[in-house]
């Protein structure tokens, strides 16, 4: 079959956010295909705000933090399109301003939520590929274990190295 002539599957992307204490906000975007298998996965490095951020933003630095700076850079980056971007923070809805795809927050119960109104009556439809092979919330387990290692990981790193130079 000619490469050309294969329909492409329609991609879903899934972004969220952690905090690690004393460290920051990190992010993740997963991209999966309709069955579940992820086609592509980003993470950020860790965004700690200043004192003078937490300041002058006010109420306003998590949606800052986590939907412009963390959730803006991570989509900027990914290379697979995707048909929706689903989020489990409300702090990520406002990328719907600036993103052409259309962005749905799942609630705590699993039930999506459109962010813009001329999406509210075509939700179930641009979510139905999904409906089948995939839990909207159970991506974001993934997301958080994914992140979770990769602090892990970076914080060992971080020791080696720290008890390596004292070693010297």
């Amino acid at each position: 079959m000619d490469a050309e002539a294969t329909k492409p599957l329609p991609a879903f992307g899934f972004l969220t956010a952690v905090e690690q204490p004393g460290s920051g906000f990190y992010g993740g975007y997963l991209v999966l295909a309709p069955n579940g298998r992820p086609l592509e996965f980003r993470c950020s490095t860790p965004v700690q705000p200043s004192r003078a951020q937490e300041i002058l933003y006010g109420a306003s630095l998590r949606p800052f933090l986590l939907g412009e700076l963390i959730g803006g850079t991570l989509l900027a980056d990914a290379t697979v399109p995707v048909v929706a971007i689903v989020t489990d923070l409300a702090d990520m809805a406002e990328l719907a301003a600036v993103r052409r795809e259309p962005v749905v927050v799942v609630d705590s119960g699993g039930q999506p939520v459109a962010t813009a109104p001329e999406i509210a009556d075509r939700l179930a439809a641009l979510l139905a590929p999904l409906a089948n092979g995939v839990d909207l919330l159970e991506p974001f387990d993934r997301i958080r274990a994914a992140l979770r290692e990769a602090h892990d990981v970076a914080h060992h790193s971080a020791e080696n190295h720290d008890e390596a130079r004292a070693a010297a």
